[in-house]
């Protein structure tokens, strides 16, 4: 079984993950597959792809979606509470806690494809976030995982989450809890992983993708700005975010969450921070 190099960005909600990803696949060395967790609800619905096809006449996806992958899904709520307990006492995390899947060769078949589009495709980008993925994926025999906890500052995340009607009580607890269940699953498993902070990445991105490049060894710096998302494939992430990169003029920060929170709202996030 050969070895799948995979880098998995992981991150609360609306923490810059959709840019950085089509930032670092730029690279020829890099192919950025979104969020693979999304795999089987997409193959059974179009999608607008961002080459700006509907999913399945993708010329990437179409070929993908002709095949059936079991592969992970979400856990339940009770099985969410158990990792994150493991998590949290340092316990190993068991292997019945997971799912049978295809996992493995749904990733194969997205690299050797990615090849043909991209032939010096080393990496493949999962994009899905999700800290129960990330725990499946260290399970997994055959993927070797490069790690980016992408960390957005406390107002703008969960400004955003405001933005998007998901609540700001529901924003404030997954950003602390999601946050810190990260860095200690990172931290206990020694991970191979890098920490990037959304904020410094906008204000000196060339040193942090020059950070991120160096881990990976690949060059991310020089290609970061030539984003041409027609010949990307990627059917997840904020519809407006990947609109908005047709016109990429660089990184810049985003200080609406001034106007998007309340008074009230900014002094209980003070308190909190």
């Amino acid at each position: 079984m050969k070895c799948i190099d995979v880098i998995y960005i992981t991150s609360t909600a609306y923490s810059g993950s959709t840019i950085l990803g089509f930032i670092m696949g730029s690279s020829p060395q890099i192919f950025n597959a979104g969020e693979i967790q999304y795999f089987n609800r997409l193959q059974k619905k179009d999608e607008v792809c961002s080459c700006w096809a509907l999913s399945h006449q993708c010329p990437f996806w179409s070929n993908i979606y002709k095949h059936h992958y079991n592969i992970f899904r979400k856990p339940s709520f009770l099985k969410n509470i158990r990792i994150s307990l493991y998590i949290l006492l340092r316990k190993k995390i068991t292997q019945d806690i997971l799912i049978d899947s295809d996992e493995y060769k749904l990733l194969d078949n997205i690299f050797e494809n990615a090849k043909k589009f991209k032939p010096k495709t080393e990496y493949i980008i999962d994009n899905s976030k999700s800290l129960w993925r990330l725990v499946f994926l260290m399970k997994c025999s055959g993927i070797n995982l490069k790690v980016i906890y992408l960390h957005r500052d406390m107002f703008g995340c969960i400004a955003s989450f405001v933005k998007h009607n998901k609540g700001f009580w529901r924003g404030v607890f997954r950003f602390k809890i999601i946050n810190y269940l990260i860095r200690r699953l990172l931290i206990n498993n020694s991970l191979d992983y890098i920490t990037i902070n959304y904020n410094t990445l906008c204000n000196n991105s060339v040193k942090e993708l020059e950070k991120i490049g160096g881990f990976l060894k690949v060059n991310i710096k020089e290609y970061s700005d030539k984003l041409n998302l027609k010949n990307t494939h990627v059917q997840t992430g904020n519809i407006g975010t990947r609109k908005s990169l047709e016109n990429y003029r660089g990184l810049q920060c985003d200080y609406s969450w001034k106007e998007t929170l309340s008074i009230h709202q900014k002094n209980i996030l003070k308190i909190i921070n």
